[in-house]
């Protein structure tokens, strides 16, 4: 069997699918440890998801912030993979490969409004990029999981990269 070689277009596509299936086994995995199929900690699920990201990527400095926050299913897991999503977009495109990586993630709630903030100091979307139409699969991904918990998501492009999600988490 043949090797793939190393930064090909297949082994970017296959490791980013790596990232999205595991986000979803780990959603699984405290589910069953909790034995609760209707809600989660979506701080300790997060958790795990940005662990699993920036461990896969080298040269990361991560600046992160998590609050207690117990979440409903329906929205922990589309948070997961938005979550996923975006830091795997900051580690891979937003600096150089010889580049330190500063990564902030923060999750914060006040009442049934929960926020995620992932933000970088690179290079920053070019202003000439329609995310809200990208042709790319994780974007169309992110918009149709912001669509699916009726989220608000937000970008500054002024020093870098800031994506903020906010949604209600209520069934």
């Amino acid at each position: 069997m043949s090797e793939i070689p190393e930064g090909s277009g297949l082994n970017l596509i296959l490791d980013d699918l790596h990232t999205r299936v595991s986000a979803i086994a780990e959603m699984y995995s405290l589910l069953y440890q909790d034995e609760q199929l209707h809600s989660i900690r979506l701080d300790q699920y997060l958790k795990k998801i940005v662990s699993l990201v920036t461990r896969s990527y080298s040269k990361i400095k991560l600046d992160s912030r998590f609050e207690d926050v117990l979440c409903s299913t329906n929205y922990a897991i589309p948070a997961g993979i938005i979550t996923a999503e975006l830091l795997t977009n900051a580690a891979k495109y937003a600096y150089s490969p010889t580049d330190e990586k500063y990564i902030k993630f923060r999750l914060a709630k006040e009442d049934q409004n929960i926020r995620l903030t992932i933000s970088d100091r690179g290079k920053g979307i070019p202003p000439t990029l329609d995310v809200e139409n990208s042709p790319t699969m994780g974007f169309k991904l992110v918009h149709a999981l912001n669509e699916q918990i009726r989220g608000t998501l937000t970008l500054d492009s002024t020093n870098g990269t800031k994506w903020t999600l906010n949604f209600t988490a209520v069934d």
